[in-house]
């Protein structure tokens, strides 16, 4: 069934074609527009199903990634990846590398990826040739082209790239993620390491840029709970855990 057909057939249905589509089961954040139903609609006609992700190795483990709309492939998972020399766990010192699980707990959160500081972010770029190669931390102006390339709003495109759930804790049953995967990006909602304690997993996530904002400060993106807006002009201390993805330009 292609997107037209099932716009037309539902159009049948309801006169509203985003109340159409909300009653289909799919999440339509607030303030979308007609503009949006495309991406919507996906997750009715299969886009927002299954998708078929390519296999890409860093640092000797395989990693879910997709090319999207924007023409360069990125990860479909946080980066799981403690190279040579960085240190885990712990307080980290001033002005060094550093990350953590989650909790402290590599049993039970592995699955969330890594959370790094700034600096660990801001190393992994520098070195990308090395550690990484063909692989780099996103930018702010690689996500302005992803939204641009979805034809979304910044604030719609949270819903678009949010997984649909996500539970690691099988006695944590997760909270309305309000995203339904309609591109394939699977962002999950990790939580994240703020003033020395561990916040929000399986209700939100936030995620480096490569960008410094200030001196004492790293940028960073944030897909927050339930119908909250996609941010990516935010900032953070820089010793703050965060998990990152990262893209392969093309």
């Amino acid at each position: 069934m292609s997107i037209a057909s099932e716009i037309t057939r539902l159009q049948g249905v309801k006169s509203n074609i985003l109340d159409a589509i909300a009653a289909k089961g799919v999440s339509v954040p607030s303030g979308a527009k007609l503009a949006d139903c495309p991406t919507l609609i996906a997750s009715i006609t299969g886009g927002g199903g299954e998708w078929t992700y390519l296999k890409e190795t860093i640092g000797n483990k395989e990693y879910k990634a997709i090319k999207l709309k924007d023409g360069n492939i990125w990860l479909a998972q946080n980066l799981d990846y403690l190279w040579q020399g960085l240190e885990i766990g712990g307080t980290s010192a001033p002005s060094t590398p550093h990350c953590w699980y989650y909790n402290n707990d590599e049993v039970n959160y592995k699955k969330g990826g890594l959370m790094y500081n700034w600096y660990a972010a801001k190393y992994l770029s520098d070195n990308k040739d090395v550690l990484c190669p063909g692989w780099d931390v996103p930018s702010r102006q690689d996500f302005d082209n992803l939204i641009n390339a979805y034809n979304v709003t910044k604030e719609n495109f949270g819903s678009l790239a949010k997984a649909k759930a996500f539970s690691v804790d099988e006695n944590y049953p997760p909270i309305s993620w309000a995203g339904y995967n309609a591109i394939g990006l699977n962002i999950l909602p990790n939580g994240y390491k703020h003033y020395g304690d561990f916040y929000n997993f399986d209700i939100a996530t936030a995620k480096w840029l490569k960008e410094e904002y200030d001196s004492g400060n790293g940028r960073r993106c944030s897909f927050p709970p339930n119908g909250g807006s996609f941010a990516y002009d935010l900032h953070a201390q820089k010793d703050e855990g965060y998990s990152i993805i990262l893209i392969k330009r093309l």
